[in-house]
């Protein structure tokens, strides 16, 4: 379980790092950037399938809605990401693509935090 956290961990770094210099460069996301948040989200819901199977088995996380919420939020924030660096045919696409990425890598430190004795 911990080389899926470090992989969340690798992906948003890289996401986040390829999204500001393509700020700097006041560029629009391209397929390669928005390659980044489709790979985080791919990567967290590995990561969310692994922890609701061990939540459901090994016995349940002290706060379910928190840790759930995290879940959701995750998955869904990459894909908000892409939409907007889709559209929006500016650096600001890009700029959004680099907050999400960020937020990705801030939620993958949480997830420890609230579930302790959890499978990270």
């Amino acid at each position: 379980m911990a080389v899926l956290a470090v992989l969340v961990y690798v992906a948003s770094g890289i996401t986040a790092a390829l999204a500001l210099l393509y700020v700097a460069k006041q560029l629009a996301a391209d397929l390669l950037l928005l390659a980044g948040p489709a790979l985080i989200m791919l990567l967290w819901l590995l990561e969310g399938l692994v922890i609701a199977w061990s939540d459901l088995s090994a016995g349940p996380a002290p706060d379910r809605i928190t840790l759930y919420g995290y879940l959701a939020t995750g998955f869904v924030m990459p894909l908000g990401a892409a939409w907007l660096g889709a559209t929006e045919r500016s650096r600001w696409g890009s700029a959004g693509i680099a907050i999400a990425a960020l937020t990705q890598f801030v939620l993958q430190m949480r997830l420890p935090q609230i579930w302790p004795g959890g499978p990270l």
